[in-house]
């Protein structure tokens, strides 16, 4: 890991493609902010991402609603962050 080469948000942090991006960033030195949905159970394990090299210092996860498009804008525009990574599932509505 070098030194830290800004702060990352990464939607859909518990997803495949989102957890291998985060493990590259954090290895890159980028500080990443990821949502993982709510878990009012407290059931769901996080070490995989929790246990990542670097996750103590540059690892930050916020419970968010991914449903609420113009929310999920909205709270983007509030980490203030470049470059901004969206990777979570389309919302698929069957008819």
């Amino acid at each position: 890991m070098g030194e830290d080469k800004g702060t990352v948000c990464v939607t859909g942090g518990t997803g495949f493609v989102a957890s291998w991006l985060i493990k590259a960033l954090l290895h890159e030195g980028y500080s990443v902010h990821t949502t993982v949905r709510a878990d009012p159970g407290n059931k769901r394990d996080l070490s995989f991402l929790t246990s990542l090299p670097g996750a103590d210092e540059k690892l930050k996860i916020f419970t968010a609603d991914l449903d609420v498009t113009t929310r999920q804008s909205k709270d983007a525009k509030e980490f203030s962050m470049s470059p901004l990574q969206w990777i979570s599932r389309p919302r698929i509505q069957s008819q």
